[in-house]
């Protein structure tokens, strides 16, 4: 999260010559409208760069521009983050867990199955944003998974 003046001098054409043309434009979008347009237009340009991503590592960055960036709700966004979070990318997987770690709602109980399949993903990212957040949401019945993943610690003796 840089601050809009500095937006003119990000390097776009330098990143566009790593990108299809189809991403570029799509990037491209997302970083001006960030610095430079009024916030309707923004959100909007945002919002339409989430669906027009040719790669899902730019739908993930234009998620996290809108709800970290924009404080858009993120009940909207849940259901394309937790697909993300069966992607084989592993950068993306990571993101969009972290994601679901900080922006689920601990009401929300359907996505209780969800965090419970991601424990055991294994990525430091995991008891990070979602360990206290499924003990959250589960309360008692996290008490197994949580003492089968404290199984899985090993410590060494020195």
């Amino acid at each position: 999260m840089l601050p809009s003046t500095l937006y003119p001098y990000l390097p776009l054409r330098e990143v566009g010559d790593m990108l299809s043309d189809s991403d570029c434009v799509v990037v491209e979008t997302a970083i001006q409208s960030l610095g430079g347009r009024s916030c309707k237009a923004s959100l909007t340009m945002l919002k339409k760069a989430v669906h027009q991503a040719s790669s899902a590592v730019f739908t993930i960055a234009a998620i996290e521009t809108l709800l970290m960036g924009r404080h858009v709700n993120s009940n909207t966004y849940m259901p394309l983050i937790v697909e993300l979070t069966n992607s084989n990318e592993m950068e993306v997987k990571v993101r969009a867990v972290e994601m679901l770690g900080l922006f689920v709602d601990v009401g929300k109980k359907e996505y209780i199955p969800v965090l419970k399949r991601l424990l055991h993903f294994d990525n430091e990212s995991v008891p990070v944003y979602l360990l206290g957040r499924y003990a959250e949401m589960a309360g008692a019945e996290a008490i197994e998974d949580l003492v089968h993943i404290l199984s899985l610690i090993h410590i060494s003796e020195p």
